[in-house]
């Protein structure tokens, strides 16, 4: 740590939280449990940014990397929750709610004893990675997008890395021959069974807790979610997806976003009548005291929450803390189970406090691009079965206000978009792609 002070006089380092804040690098050492998320958290804390700016206050953040795919709710921010297993072990701190599966580029395709393929959670990672990347043979998701064209060789990283569409052929050719099929067949069957593994995951975070998925836009980010997440969309029946500028790097965007934060906990055990309003202030202002302890020379604000249950119930629902928290809970109680109980015992178990250290706000640049004529490359892409002509753009080529049609792919140096027939995109003034059917 000194040797970087010393690098950089005057630099604050700072530790993303899973919580979706940062802390100080002493914190983090002696609470390491509260990083391990740290990196998909920055991705939701970004997306909620880049989602404000484009007006959209309700997103489902969908993050396709090369090893996993994280998805998240986010309803005017992101969605908090005190109970996470990670590998089987259950963890009670504060962390964004985040569902993590084993999709993504690199996932391995198989046929498994049954003749089934199957898609994941194995995955060849970054070494060897993908066929296509020279150093394996194992067919990958991101080998079955090269070899449908919705990969172009001459784009990947920006054209800087090079890879070889023969070994992704090579690499699909294995399957082809077990399952009896074309290759560009097999291919497209790797591409709906990753789809589909993604889509349970939306599912669970979106009506597995009594939210419908048509009422949110889809934010996509990370290097391979440009390329699937408009069928995703459409298969939860959502309108609308954001594609941000950058999407590869987004979760560094929301580290540099996040504010500092501390959270607090008491736990308390109050029936309904004991946790009247004298109680409660008192015991919350004891965790206010802690706080400007702990942030003696920053302006800090304060959020309250409550964990609250039913009596005789063995877990609990935070809600923000609100002279009417029993009305919030009986709504909150029927939005993620399906019932309430109103009229019930409820009990308070713990008060929780956020105190907040206000950054300056990160300014997000306006997208720079003087308007010119764009003219499109047309290349073929295998889509629903056939060969279809899509329009290619570069997206440093995009200003304000531009329009465009699918089908289409979009090639950038982090990620590429593929955007199916009947979308409709427009480039807003941060350069962000909204696609909507």
């Amino acid at each position: 740590m000194n040797t970087l002070s010393q690098k950089l006089p005057g630099a604050e380092i700072s530790i993303m939280q899973s919580s979706g804040g940062v802390m100080s690098p002493d914190q983090a050492s002696t609470e390491p449990v509260r990083v391990i998320l740290s990196g998909p958290a920055g991705g939701v804390v970004g997306a909620v940014k880049v989602a404000k700016l484009s007006g959209h206050s309700k997103i489902i953040t969908y993050d396709m990397g090369g090893t996993s795919t994280d998805v998240a709710l986010c309803e005017d921010g992101p969605t908090v929750t005190t109970e996470t297993i990670i590998d089987g072990v259950p963890i009670k701190i504060p962390m964004i709610d985040i569902t993590t599966i084993g999709a993504g580029g690199g996932s391995i395709a198989r046929v498994d004893s049954g003749g089934a393929l199957k898609v994941g959670p194995q995955s060849a990672g970054a070494d060897p990675g993908p066929a296509c990347y020279g150093r394996g043979a194992q067919p990958t998701v991101t080998d079955a997008n090269l070899v449908l064209g919705r990969i172009k060789v001459d784009s990947f990283l920006g054209g800087r890395m090079t890879i070889f569409p023969d070994k992704s052929k090579s690499s699909l050719k294995k399957l082809s021959r077990r399952l009896r099929l074309p290759i560009e067949e097999v291919a497209e069957g790797i591409i709906k069974v990753a789809n589909a593994n993604m889509e349970r995951a939306l599912r669970v975070i979106s009506l597995g807790r009594g939210y419908d998925p048509r009422e949110f836009a889809m934010l996509s980010f990370g290097g391979g979610g440009g390329l699937h997440a408009c069928e995703l969309a459409q298969a939860m029946e959502m309108k609308t997806v954001v594609f941000p500028k950058d999407p590869g790097v987004l979760s560094a965007l929301g580290m540099l976003a996040a504010d500092m934060f501390k959270d607090y906990s008491l736990t308390v055990f109050l029936n309904q009548d004991e946790a009247n309003f004298e109680v409660l202030e008192e015991a919350f202002s004891s965790l206010q005291v802690k706080a400007y302890e702990d942030f003696p020379s920053h302006k800090i604000k304060f959020k309250r929450f409550l964990d609250l249950r039913y009596k005789r119930q063995s877990h609990e629902i935070t809600v923000p803390y609100s002279k009417n928290f029993v009305g919030a809970f009986h709504r909150s109680h029927k939005i993620r189970y399906g019932y309430n109980k109103i009229g019930s015992d409820v009990e308070v178990v713990t008060l929780r406090l956020r105190a907040i250290a206000k950054k300056r706000e990160l300014e997000v640049p306006y997208l720079q691009n003087n308007k010119i004529k764009i003219e499109p490359k047309k290349e073929k892409v295998i889509f629903g079965g056939k060969s279809i002509d899509v329009r290619t753009y570069h997206r440093n080529c995009f200003y304000s206000g531009y329009k465009f049609k699918g089908p289409a792919l979009v090639l950038e140096d982090t990620s590429t978009i593929l955007i199916p027939p009947g979308y409709k995109c427009n480039v807003d003034d941060w350069g962000n792609i909204i696609a909507v059917l």
